[in-house]
């Protein structure tokens, strides 16, 4: 029942995102449409049905496990299909991406920590661990978050787990939103390269589907 109850929300997802047309301007994707949907659901029953505990509780069995187990499968078939070019190939196309991303990395560690040992945990008496939740969330996503979970409870700290998670939904949600405005904002402004010759992202997927003729193989 729970695996039906995923796959029924993933497909409605799918279907808001397919007609709806803002979500496709925001690239939101059908899971966290879906999610989101499941969690507002989720949330109406427990607050205005009694007793549907029990369904909530079988629709939503071994949820909490599928993430650390699904991102096994996410990095076993990255290069699935895929030739691997040479090291001096790769390093021109994905070295700028890579420094980058060490500067938001290992600034999300240092924001993050620093803010919890100098100020949270001294006013608000928070556990030092709450220091990792940004990057686990943000940097990691929901994969690494679930499983960290393990780690956080060994540690004392369970509720670390559920944090981790939460942050990981606003960094995608908020990463989607605040990412696009800036992209398309900066297209417009010609800030890009090629700016000019680009469509808006709203118009290359159309219905949120690409055309056949279009895709590659």
């Amino acid at each position: 029942m729970s695996f039906c109850a995923l796959s029924l929300l993933l497909l409605i997802g799918q279907a808001i995102r397919t007609k709806v047309r803002w979500t496709q301007k925001l690239l939101l994707p059908a899971s966290v449409i879906g999610g989101l949907l499941g969690l507002l659901v989720i949330q109406l029953l427990q607050r205005y049905a009694p007793g549907s505990e029990s369904f909530v509780s079988d629709a939503t069995a071994g949820w909490s496990k599928l993430p650390s187990f699904l991102i096994n499968i996410v990095f076993a078939t990255l290069f699935l299909g895929m030739a691997i070019p040479p090291l001096k190939r790769v390093w021109r196309i994905a070295g700028p991406q890579l420094a980058f991303g060490q500067i938001v990395a290992w600034g999300q560690y240092a924001v993050g920590i620093g803010l919890t040992l100098f100020f949270l945990s001294r006013v608000f008496n928070i556990p030092a661990m709450f220091g990792a939740i940004i990057p686990v969330g943000f940097e990691g996503g929901h994969g690494t978050a679930a499983g960290l979970a393990p780690v956080f409870a060994d540690k004392g700290w369970p509720e670390g787990a559920d944090l981790a998670l939460g942050s990981a939904t606003v960094g995608v949600v908020a990463g989607v939103i605040v990412g696009m405005a800036l992209v398309n904002w900066a297209a417009r402004r010609r800030y890009c390269k090629g700016a000019a010759e680009q469509r808006d992202s709203h118009e290359i997927s159309g219905d949120g589907i690409t055309p056949v003729a279009e895709r590659t193989e």
